[in-house]
């Protein structure tokens, strides 16, 4: 394997005009060393990045292992995460199941969850119900984790239904992973669906799911979202939170998304009827931001030179 140009010194400056597109598609392995080794040792720069970054990319489609040898060694020791990214989807795109092999046996805990979150992510693209499957064969623990959640990205887009029934059939940290990723994309375009799909649930389903539902739902339209956490929503929305401990973990992450996102929203909602019951745990909070919110009590609740009276 041809030595990695990192760490480097300032000494050395090697100029080479990068080969054309087809010039590249042309070059032997040997030759893609060489010119690599010229690379060793000079100062690192855009073009010399772009210039190992297209190197390494025809190494990944002639010997994709050593190709990834190389770029696992080279972002180890300096080099941008973007090498080892393009080799891993050159050969997820080939050979995925030798591809996760690999990557999970890296030493590093860093350099093994970036491999395996790209490959799963490239294969996913294309055969999510695959990749799904194939993700019992990888180590438990955080690989599995990455797995999923690169999974249920796209999954989601390609076919809502089969991925939520996936999700079902995991457990523990990597459905919670899987479960954030699906719901993630559904949140951003139907709220209500996914509220109306979580409430019908089993009680750990809605435990895992509720807090993204609410982080997401409130960036998109909060005053739904926090009138549906207060079980205030009517009929409309097609479902309807019990109070109890789902009701109190969505409000929590409702409230928590919507003060670090929009803390004058958040002290206007707490000052009206619907905030009274949370005003004494959220003001802290809403008062802790950078924006000048300042909510001494409910009857006094001020963002900047605004009041909002309750």
């Amino acid at each position: 394997v041809s030595q990695s140009r990192y760490p480097h010194d300032s000494r050395g400056e090697t100029r080479e005009t990068q080969p054309t597109p087809k010039e590249f598609k042309k070059l032997t392995l040997d030759q893609i060393k060489a010119k690599l080794d010229t690379l060793h040792g000079a100062p690192v720069t855009p073009e010399s990045d772009r210039m190992e970054q297209r190197l390494v990319e025809r190494w990944a489609e002639l010997d994709p292992l050593s190709a990834a040898t190389y770029a696992a060694q080279a972002v180890d020791a300096g080099a941008l995460d973007k090498l080892l990214q393009v080799v891993m989807a050159i050969w997820a795109k080939s050979d995925p199941v030798a591809a996760s092999a690999w990557a999970v046996s890296l030493s590093s805990p860093d350099l093994r969850e970036k491999a395996v979150r790209q490959i799963y992510r490239t294969w996913s693209a294309t055969d999510p119900g695959t990749a799904a499957t194939s993700l019992s064969r990888l180590p438990k623990g955080s690989s599995q984790t990455i797995a999923a959640e690169a999974i249920g990205e796209n999954y989601a887009q390609t076919n809502l239904t089969q991925a939520l029934e996936w999700t079902k059939t995991l457990t523990g940290a990597v459905r919670n992973s899987a479960l954030r990723a699906v719901l993630g994309k559904w949140t951003q375009t139907d709220p209500q669906g996914a509220a109306k799909w979580i409430v019908q649930q089993g009680y750990e389903i809605q435990w895992s799911a509720v807090q993204r539902l609410a982080s997401d739902w409130v960036r998109k339209d909060p005053s739904t979202a926090l009138a549906y956490g207060t079980s205030l929503a009517g009929s409309s929305l097609g479902s309807k939170l019990g109070l109890g401990p789902i009701q109190r973990r969505f409000m929590e992450s409702a409230l928590n998304t919507l003060i670090s996102s929009d803390p004058r929203g958040a002290a206007t909602w707490l000052a009206t009827p619907a905030g009274s019951t949370y005003f004494n745990d959220a003001a802290p909070s809403v008062a802790g931001t950078d924006q000048g919110v300042g909510c001494g009590n409910q009857r006094d609740c001020q963002v900047g030179h605004f009041r909002f009276p309750h």
